[in-house]
């Protein structure tokens, strides 16, 4: 599993939170919510953004990040299921 590092802080992700399942036509396929740089910089898009809740203080020059409590109710309720 995926885990990004940012600041020696670690935030994994699971095959869950990042493979994208769609159906067409009855067959169902499965993606990668990746996206591939050939660049310095990555971008952490609606993937990375669901399930981490992203603060961005520009006047320290800081991000911070916390799990979403949307996505922790979301686990809850597919357990509870």
């Amino acid at each position: 599993m995926p885990v990004i590092t940012i600041g020696g802080k670690r935030l994994p992700l699971t095959g869950d939170q990042y493979i994208l399942r769609y159906s067409e036509e009855g067959q169902t396929s499965c993606v990668s919510g990746f996206m591939v740089s050939n660049g310095p910089i990555s971008i952490l898009g609606n993937i990375f953004l669901g399930v981490y809740y992203t603060e961005f203080d520009y006047r320290n020059r800081r991000i911070g990040f916390a799990e979403t409590v949307e996505y922790q109710l979301f686990l809850y309720l597919i357990e509870s299921y």
